[in-house]
């Protein structure tokens, strides 16, 4: 009789703990098809749509290499973020590379992508100048692109043009458009 006992006490133990996990299965399946969809639409209402006065850190093109950002207001739109009176300095181990800012911008989160539109400015630790109307800095292109009424100034030159295309470094550097160079020599002396 024991080992009857046992072995029905171990089939009513299993039944009962199929019908606990079926119920928990049949509420959560409920749930998910009801409840957590006023929830989703609920939290996306209140989601923060904006930050103002913040301090952006985003990883740069190699180890040990990111931007400081400081950003008077920043949009979440998904897959980047727009933001707005932008300062920001750009870092590779520890050392200042380039300085940068410009009144509107958008950060691409996936690829990094930085765009810099209105009044930007990008001066490099070794003295280079860049101004344009908008600026992309693009770390899987490895590549700087300015368009639009672009100024490039170093101790000897200024160049005007429509477009820039430059490597990260600005040590190589393509000019496109109507272009306007003035070089002074005496500057080095």
């Amino acid at each position: 009789m024991t080992l009857k006992k046992t072995v029905i006490f171990v089939v009513l133990l299993v039944v009962a703990l199929l019908v606990v996990l079926l119920g928990f299965s049949v509420y959560n399946s409920l749930d998910n098809s009801l409840g957590m969809k006023n929830l989703k639409q609920n939290s996306a209402a209140h989601q923060v749509d904006f930050l103002k006065d913040i301090k952006i850190k985003l990883p740069g093109e190699q180890p040990e290499s990111y931007w400081e950002l400081e950003v008077a207001k920043t949009e979440n739109r998904g897959d980047r973020g727009r933001l707005s009176q932008v300062k920001g300095r750009y870092y590779v181990k520890g050392k200042l590379v380039y300085s940068l800012s410009g009144n509107r911008g958008e950060i691409f989160w996936q690829t990094r992508q930085l765009k810099i539109n209105e009044n930007v400015r990008l001066i490099t630790n070794d003295g280079k100048r860049l101004q344009a109307e908008e600026l992309v800095w693009n770390p899987k292109t490895q590549q700087i692109t300015a368009v639009k009424q672009v100024v490039f100034t170093t101790d000897q030159v200024k160049v005007s043009t429509q477009k820039i295309i430059a490597d990260l470094s600005i040590k190589k550097i393509v000019f496109s458009g109507p272009t306007k160079t003035i070089y002074d020599e005496v500057s080095k002396r």
